[in-house]
């Protein structure tokens, strides 16, 4: 019991100390709230932007210490490492909902970058040959940010950093605590950064285009059928079986048009043909079925993530590329598809030569000028792999 109180305590005092926020509390000496001006968001930025970078520098130097104080708090309190972590995650979830505020605070990126950065250091006690890496990679994060700082070159350099540095943590350490929690922090920024890059997006939106939008954001749940084959393939077979013959039936109404209002929203492009979601679904069946299921497996994670991001990151970053596709969106197909692989090379499911001419091939039927990209991504990725 006296455990479980331990560790309850350093997550409630991790709260209260994220729940601190010293960009309201400035603002409020100088007579106004943050959170009406500029962005609206009591972090760095608007502080910058509103008060100055006097102010934003004391913000900022809070913000990044909140988390890693919390998390010492906890380790001082005797706790084991993952509560120490809840603690630090706990100060993060304080800065996003104080209790004083009607649970209205901040973004907490700057509470879950410096979580990230206490992870690096962790993993850097435990070797420091891992700072042969991370030292240069850093250095140059920081000489690339200051140098174009006023192009606000923070997007791109997230999306290429923080996979790096992600990456190199499991190749390096596999999965202990510390690049688990690395992974946590590097899916939040670049989840936190993809959303708001989205949401600029999607709004000049369509009505229809947007209807189309929530077939994307389901893709992610398909993830159910490579995690169901590696604890009951058979079962996860049937399902998977069950699933496509429904979307056939569907396939079928539509096209004998018995309905004018139908269930499913469909791109213009699939008027007179097979929709994607069906070739999905039929191209799943058949690799977990005919393939081993490591590689059938990551295969279909391939389309799963691997399309999904390239969309994501190539609508809203853009940049001209070749045969129709954005360098941006092509990269972000490439660098989660390499995730993927050593996510599964950590795990000791393939091996990196076999996992990598799988992400590359994913990678190229991606940016091929297909219809059907979501059959030929998961059989060439999978076929490639069975075949070195």
């Amino acid at each position: 019991m006296d455990i479980i109180l331990r560790g309850a305590l350093a997550i409630a005092i991790g709260y209260l100390l994220g729940s601190l926020l010293p960009a309201f509390f400035l603002a409020k000496l100088k007579g106004f709230d943050i959170r009406e001006h500029g962005s609206g968001n009591p972090g760095v930025t608007n502080v910058a932007d509103t008060m100055g970078y006097g102010a934003a520098v004391m913000v900022a130097l809070y913000d990044l210490a909140k988390a890693p104080l919390a998390i010492m708090v906890a380790i001082y309190m005797g706790n084991p490492i993952p509560v120490c972590y809840a603690a630090g995650f706990a100060a993060f979830l304080g800065h996003c909902t104080p209790f004083y505020l009607r649970f209205r605070g901040g973004e907490g990126l700057a509470a879950m970058i410096a979580i990230g950065f206490y992870s690096i250091a962790r993993l850097l006690l435990l070797d420091i040959r891992y700072a042969y890496f991370v030292a240069p990679t850093l250095i140059l994060l920081a000489i690339i940010f200051f140098t174009l700082m006023k192009t606000k070159p923070a997007v791109p350099l997230i999306l290429i950093f923080v996979p790096l540095l992600v990456n190199s943590a499991l190749l390096f350490f596999g999965f202990v605590i510390h690049s688990i929690i690395l992974c946590i922090v590097g899916l939040y920024i670049l989840g936190h950064r993809i959303y708001k890059l989205l949401r600029a997006s999607t709004a000049s939106m369509t009505d229809e285009e947007k209807k189309l939008l929530w077939r994307k954001w389901l893709r992610p749940l398909a993830i159910v059928f490579p995690l169901g084959t590696f604890l009951f393939k058979t079962h996860t077979i049937i399902l998977l079986l069950a699933v496509f013959i429904i979307f056939v039936v569907l396939e079928i109404i539509r096209f004998l048009k018995k309905y004018n209002r139908f269930p499913l929203p469909y791109k213009k492009t699939e008027e007179g043909r097979i929709s994607s979601m069906v070739v999905f679904l039929f191209a799943s069946l058949l690799v977990l079925w005919f393939f081993p299921t490591n590689i059938a497996t990551l295969a279909i994670m391939f389309v799963v993530f691997g399309d999904l991001l390239a969309w994501c990151v190539g609508i809203t970053v853009g940049g001209r590329g070749f045969l129709g596709k954005t360098w941006s969106g092509t990269i972000a197909c490439l660098v989660t598809c390499l995730t993927l692989t050593i996510i599964y090379y950590s795990f000791g499911l393939v091996t990196l030569p076999v996992g990598i001419l799988g992400a590359l091939t994913a990678t190229a039927v991606e940016v091929a000028p297909l219809h059907e990209d979501n059959f030929i991504m998961p059989f060439a990725s999978v076929v490639v792999m069975a075949i070195l």
